[in-house]
């Protein structure tokens, strides 16, 4: 696996070469988009109740701006349900199970009919969809609630840094 470097200037990551893996390739992506924490994303001296016509462009823009963080967020909440539900976790591991058992059958036949890899995907999909809302529905609905109640809470509430969108954007000439 090749080494990232970390700049300590930027706090961003170099980006790997091509031969790096998918999973190399993400967090670089993820990470090269990220605001600083303490100085940026938390900075409470820019928090304001808005006036009411102002949230939507306020949060279109604070989504815009903050995904990285936001993804990281998202992350972190899931992260913690994972680790405060072990059934949630049981159910994890019997999905990822069930996909790589599928993925290892090479060619499937179900009374005499042969399945493309198309409708294995969406048979796939479709087990898990039903397994996760059997099983850990609960836990799910917690998980995307408390996350769209922070990140809506945030982008609500943060003023919009426009300097900085504007000198982190291309320029259109």
């Amino acid at each position: 696996m090749e080494k990232m470097e970390v700049s300590p200037a930027s706090n961003t990551m170099d980006a790997p070469s091509a031969s790096a893996s998918w999973k190399d390739r993400a967090l670089v992506k993820i990470t090269s988009g990220m605001r600083p924490w303490k100085t940026d994303f938390a900075d409470t001296t820019q928090f304001a109740i808005p006036v009411p016509r102002d949230i939507v462009a306020r949060v279109e823009s604070n989504v815009d701006y903050y995904a990285s963080n936001y993804a990281v967020i998202a992350a972190a909440i899931l992260f913690l349900a994972v680790v405060s539900q072990p059934y949630f976790l049981f159910t994890l591991v019997v999905v990822g199970a069930l996909w790589f058992y599928a993925y290892s059958i090479k060619e499937l036949v179900i009374k005499g009919q042969a399945i493309t890899p198309k409708q294995k995907l969406l048979g796939l999909c479709a087990a898990t969809a039903m397994l996760l809302v059997v099983f850990a529905g609960t836990t799910i609905f917690v998980v995307i609630g408390v996350t769209a109640a922070v990140v809506f809470g945030h982008a609500s509430l943060r003023n919009p840094n426009y300097e900085s969108m504007f000198q982190a954007a291309p320029s259109a000439v």
